[in-house]
């Protein structure tokens, strides 16, 4: 148990403890008046320092030439085209690539009074078949072209591209 000395020194330490947390929420209180006072006062001042700010005139537009005018028309025509042509492409770009390493054509059978026939992967199509979603256009002796959109893929025999190598 506790002697009544001890009883004494901890009630005083209670007492200033509890004092200590008074004060502190007496003095955050009062700072956070004092804070919303001051920004306030520095609202004002700034509202009554800061000069009028003019509203900024109407840009002039460019003055356009006749190059600018055809640009212009090209752009418009451009923007008429239907929804299935990209607009940012470049129309002086080539509409052949190389074929993709997805398609390996393996062998191509052309004969007199028959259809042209191809070995693409391990499908036999001729022109006119589908092939994922592109369409066998033509078939001659040495290549295949297929098309998907307005891009044309041409398919070399794997023969004659390790000849090449």
């Amino acid at each position: 148990m506790a002697s009544p000395k001890e009883k004494v020194q901890l009630g005083v330490i209670g007492v200033g403890v509890a004092l200590l947390g008074i004060t502190f929420v007496l003095n955050s209180l009062t700072a956070r008046k004092k804070q919303a006072a001051w920004k306030a006062k520095l609202a004002q001042e700034v509202q009554a320092t800061a000069p009028a700010v003019p509203s900024a005139p109407e840009p002039e537009l460019p003055v356009t030439g006749p190059a600018d005018e055809a640009r212009i028309q090209q752009q418009i025509a451009v923007l008429k085209e239907p929804w299935g042509k990209d607009p940012f492409r470049d129309e002086g770009l080539a509409k052949t690539v190389a074929a993709p390493s997805v398609f390996k054509l393996k062998g191509v059978s052309i004969a007199q009074g028959k259809p042209a026939m191809a070995v693409i992967n391990e499908s036999i199509v001729q022109e006119g078949d589908r092939l994922d979603d592109h369409i066998v256009k033509r078939i001659e002796p040495t290549q295949v072209v297929l098309q998907r959109g307005e891009q044309e893929l041409i398919l070399k025999l794997e023969e004659e591209e390790e000849k090449k190598k």
